[in-house]
């Protein structure tokens, strides 16, 4: 441009990056939904278990010197839906409470929720008052206006409602016979976390929760579009769990699907893994080892087999490309 040429409209900035703390991350005006692309609940006790492990550690490690450094926690990259709010001074922690979608953290994200609604049941029954900002970090809003921090998908989403997220729900038991695989993952956390911090004391829990809110941090990374936002994921180095073959196809799958299409797919797609469970996973297998055999059996001409080489060469290069897909 020019010098001294009138400038346009400010531009709306392609992403931001932040230090935030969780007691920044689970509060207005973010709330957090898992897309439909993303996968279902995937962390088992160990991981929350090494999460918690650290946690504590660090907190123990804060109380001997005084002050303590903060905990960083990784990096989480969020889609912002609306993309004018990007525009917003102080974007995007101003503005009115709205949904982000997350790309990458959802893991962590499920199960910090799990810890707050664990840490919210035993303050109850240890008929201690709920710390403010830990309800705050469970849900927005009350009565008809209440609305979850985190919001999962379906199943997942009614599951973790009705057995942690809801007052007293970490006490409630599910029939074991009926519960789908990433179901089971959620009890099995949430039953995890009661174990090990039913050994605190109120004040000693009381110290976890202001540590996790006010010390433990967060890369956030927030952007406006879904193309950018897979670009993004792409670089991100996260330390979660590795994505299953199945994760990466659905993603690929749901995410070059017409918007009015992905409902309809969603819900198909759920619905075979929920009926196959872990056997999911396996089932690529299969239809690989099927295809291949179909196509073995099919004559070609020369040239044709000169294109499906090429063809399989690009093949390669996109899947490699696609290798680390949303988590």
């Amino acid at each position: 441009m020019p010098a001294g040429a009138p400038r346009g409209p400010a531009a709306e900035p392609q992403f931001t990056v932040l230090s935030v703390k969780l007691g920044q991350l689970f509060a207005d005006p973010i709330l957090v939904e898992a897309p439909a692309y993303q996968r279902f609940f995937a962390w088992t006790a160990q991981e929350a278990e090494r999460l918690l492990e650290g946690l504590l550690a660090e907190l123990e490690a804060g109380e001997e010197q005084a002050g303590g450094a903060d905990y960083f926690l990784g990096t989480m990259l969020f889609i912002e839906r609306d993309a004018s709010a990007a525009r917003l001074p102080g974007w995007p922690l101003q503005g009115p409470a709205r949904a982000f979608d997350v790309v990458d953290g959802l893991q962590r994200l499920t199960t910090l929720t799990i810890l707050f609604c664990v840490l919210r049941d035993l303050d109850a029954d240890a008929h201690v008052s709920p710390d403010d900002g830990l309800l705050t970090a469970i849900g927005a809003g009350q009565g008809r206006s209440a609305r979850p921090r985190l919001s999962l998908q379906e199943r997942d989403e009614d599951f973790l409602h009705a057995h942690a997220r809801a007052a007293g729900a970490t006490r409630v038991a599910p029939d074991p016979d009926t519960l789908s695989a990433s179901e089971a993952r959620i009890l099995e956390v949430r039953d995890h976390f009661l174990e090990s911090l039913a050994e605190l004391d109120a004040q000693q829990r009381r110290r976890l929760t202001r540590f996790l809110l006010e010390r433990c941090t967060v890369v956030l990374i927030a952007t406006t579009g879904i193309d950018r936002a897979y670009r993004m994921f792409t670089v991100l180095n996260d330390a979660g769990k590795p994505l299953a073959r199945k994760d990466i196809l659905k993603a690929e799958m749901l995410g070059g699907l017409p918007q009015g299409a992905v409902p309809a797919a969603t819900v198909a797609w759920n619905g075979m893994e929920t009926r196959l469970g872990d056997s999911f996973e396996g089932l690529f297998s299969h239809l690989r080892v099927m295809h291949g055999r179909s196509a073995s059996h099919h004559q070609r001409h020369p040239g044709d087999r000169r294109r499906a080489g090429r063809g399989r060469a690009v093949h390669r290069r996109h899947a490699g490309a696609g290798s680390g897909h949303l988590r």
